[in-house]
């Protein structure tokens, strides 16, 4: 082991004689080791799932590696989970389990000299049998901003370029959490971050979370004493926030991280598992907080009887409606009922709507169509020329026409607009004719159409040519 110390002229750190810094594997002390060991034992194992509905994280029992109910409980083994799957032993694939080593990092302080001294540890796991290497990964000297590096003589600047990628680890990191008491006459002693030591316990943590921001972050000392230590040991100086004391209360009672914390005064809502769910997709979409009725929405899901994880499916559908020229204003499409089946349907039309071959056929078709085109000194009619025309109409009409974008592609059954002579851009009544007959004409928001109409109609519907 060594010990560091300045030169003789303070120009460089220099190895001391007093050697009480650890250098490998021998140095750690039994306690640490028993740690490490009892820490990669009780978590699970995880994978990330990617599929169009986002991401979705699968658990492992880590004993037989079959898949965790989802509660976090495995049936083969009665082991519980539960507790522990903020953290896990990340793999990209369960199928490699026995193939490729996982890494977990464990953090311990140590105070040498005037100095705190954060040790990186770093464990690689390997199964069938499970064999375990740790070693001594970095040696920093803890700085108020920023960490140095003592082996590789570098230096980590907490303001300079983004130092996150260097310090990632999908299986996340740990600290160990019984000696944090050794801060307290240290610069640390205004955070006290020894406070959450039983959080550290069960939590993963970002190296910058016990270090950075406990030194920097006004909130941290904050969360340490209110006991909300989800939300300080997730902090980001980068991101600072400004506590309200409406939330302490709900605070105390519910564990949200600083994110969490951030969509609660955004939506309002006090509900910790609508504001988890509503966190998860909060940065995918583009919401307009002041615009966004988040209790209604809450109130909407309630009633419906729909599960708070498919808010992402729901702002979907929003966004989708949009494209498609929905009247957003009008609540049966802002809160379907059965959400599943309309997102399924507006899905199915924006493929139609994307599929360039719809669109060819529907010009091919309205150029054939043509010779049953109508004008009189009034009104024009004609059939629609293209996809674009389509929506358009539907957006306009507030009516489902687009919804016929196949159907007539397909020739299954033909779509004509009607208009007057002196706004021709404008929509006035849609027509679907099937077989040769007017199978419907409406007026816009699918009003029947007046009796003079009606005569048009059915004069023109005389001279209809049917296409096959």
């Amino acid at each position: 082991m060594i010990q560091l110390c300045f030169n003789d002229d303070f120009t460089r750190i220099v190895e001391s004689n007093n050697n009480t810094l650890w250098k490998t594997k021998e140095d750690i002390p039994l306690e640490v080791i028993k740690y490490i060991k009892s820490k990669s034992d009780e978590l699970p194992i995880y994978t990330e799932l990617f599929n169009d509905d986002g991401i979705f994280i699968i658990h492992y029992c880590q004993k037989c590696f079959q898949k965790l109910d989802e509660n976090g409980y495995c049936n083969k083994c009665s082991i519980d989970y539960k507790n522990r799957l903020s953290g896990g032993i990340y793999i990209d694939d369960i199928e490699n389990i026995y193939t490729y080593p996982m890494e977990i990092y464990y953090y311990y302080f140590d105070i040498v000299g005037i100095d705190i001294i954060l040790y990186r540890i770093k464990e690689s796991i390997l199964f069938n049998p499970k064999i375990s290497e740790i070693v001594i990964a970095n040696t920093f000297i803890v700085k108020n901003n920023g960490l140095y590096d003592i082996n590789n003589e570098e230096f980590y600047d907490y303001y300079g370029r983004d130092i996150f990628l260097d310090f990632y680890s999908p299986s996340g990191s740990y600290v160990y959490p019984y000696n944090l008491e050794i801060l307290k006459d240290t610069m640390y002693k205004y955070s006290f971050i020894w406070y959450g030591k039983n959080y550290l316990e069960n939590n993963p943590i970002s190296p910058f979370s016990i270090t950075r921001e406990p030194l920097n972050n006004k909130n941290f000392e904050y969360c340490m004493k209110n006991k909300l230590y989800k939300l300080g040991f997730t902090l980001s100086i980068k991101n600072e926030i400004t506590f309200n004391k409406k939330y302490l209360p709900f605070l105390k009672q519910n564990d949200l991280s600083t994110d969490e914390y951030i969509t609660l005064t955004i939506c309002g809502i006090y509900d910790v598992n609508f504001i988890k769910e509503l966190d998860k997709i909060y940065c995918m979409f583009d919401i307009d907080e002041n615009k966004t009725k988040f209790n209604i929405i809450k109130e909407y899901f309630d009633n419906n009887n729909i599960k708070y994880n498919l808010l992402y499916k729901y702002f979907d559908y929003l966004e989708y409606a949009s494209k498609l020229g929905y009247n957003l204003q009008d609540k049966k499409i802002l809160y379907p009922v059965d959400l599943k089946k309309e997102y399924d349907k507006l899905v199915k039309q924006l493929e139609v709507i994307n599929n360039k071959k719809n669109n060819k056929k529907i010009k091919l078709l309205s150029t054939i169509l043509e010779i049953n085109n109508y004008e009189d000194d009034k009104y024009i009619i004609y059939p629609a020329h293209s996809v674009e025309e389509l929506i358009e109409e539907s957006k306009m009409q507030n009516n489902c026409v687009k919804e016929y974008i196949e159907q007539y592609g397909n020739n299954k059954t033909q779509i004509y607009l009607m208009r007057k002579k002196e706004d021709p851009t404008k929509s006035f009544v849609t027509i679907e004719v099937f077989k040769g007959k007017i199978e419907q004409a409406k007026l816009k928001n699918n009003k029947d159409i007046t009796q003079d109409i009606d005569l048009i109609l059915k004069k023109w519907e005389k001279t209809i040519t049917r296409v096959i």
